[in-house]
């Protein structure tokens, strides 16, 4: 039992030791990857909505700065759901906040580090914000979101920026369902693995234990038998068997003497009517 014990151990303990692997490994190094995966994604496609929004929107919004005309609102609202934005935002060059998705935004100015020091000198920032984290303002998100500014520039002069934060969250589930099949896959394989290397183990030594079993028993009954072995002198006449030191005994004696077997007498049916003939 003890043997079957460890055995066990030694197929689990692996096991184990391997799925909590799988999943360090996923959260130490897979799922930041693919996330850096999404949001560089996320990046390329927001330089493309910066284009088409700066293209479309801004000489209109940079000219009548806070007032934005109701169609043209309407047009923008249409976009960012084609899009599948969470909100956009317009900025001058000084960092004050022209347009907003959220009104309440505009006029707000924006004099972080990231803003003056990258974007405001022509460099793109982009950045990953989880749902109900806050986003570089300090905005709660209600969704998974890729932050990026695109900085708006006119003959190598920077003229304002755009701020697009694209919705990842469905992203972002496919990438944890993914995972998480991969996971229960990975571990249904390693318990189905461990079940097989445990009922082999358990044969093999139950296997083992009949063939010690057999081993012992032959081992009693060889213990039980001497065996004669060699050329035996007998006398032809009498059947006495000389003996290793040239005296002359009784078969009887000589085996008993070289065997563990024992004799029991009796007469034949033949030598009873030579004897015995009225009988």
């Amino acid at each position: 039992m003890v043997k079957n014990y460890k055995i066990f151990l030694f197929a689990a303990i692996p096991s184990i030791a391997i799925t909590v692997i799988m999943l360090l490994l996923y959260s130490l190094f897979l799922h930041p990857e693919f996330t850096k995966e999404i949001v560089l994604e996320a990046k390329k496609n927001s330089q493309r909505v910066a284009a088409y929004f700066i293209k479309e929107y801004y000489p209109a919004i940079s000219s009548y700065r806070k007032l934005v005309p109701g169609d043209l609102e309407v047009s923008i609202q249409r976009d960012i759901d084609i899009f599948n934005l969470w909100k956009i935002r317009f900025f001058n060059p000084d960092g004050e906040i022209l347009y907003s998705s959220e009104k309440v935004e505009i006029g707000n100015m924006n004099k972080k580090p990231y803003f003056v020091e990258l974007v405001a000198k022509g460099q793109i920032f982009a950045s990953m914000v989880k749902k109900e984290e806050n986003t570089e303002d300090g905005t709660p998100s209600p969704y998974d979101v890729v932050e990026t500014y695109i900085p708006i520039m006119l003959e190598d002069t920077f003229n304002g920026a755009f701020e697009v934060y694209v919705n990842v969250t469905e992203q972002m589930q496919r990438l944890k369902a993914l995972f998480w099949r991969s996971y229960i896959i990975f571990s249904i394989i390693i318990c189905m693995l461990l079940i097989l290397i445990v009922v082999f183990s358990f044969k093999i030594d139950k296997a083992a234990r009949e063939r010690e079993n057999i081993i012992l028993e032959l081992q009693d009954a060889l213990a039980e038998v001497i065996t004669l072995r060699g050329i035996i002198p007998i006398c032809s006449s009498c059947k006495k068997v000389r003996d290793d030191k040239g005296y002359w005994n009784q078969i009887e004696s000589y085996i008993r003497d070289h065997s563990e077997a024992d004799f029991s007498h009796g007469i034949c049916p033949e030598c009873a009517k030579e004897l015995y003939p009225d009988l």
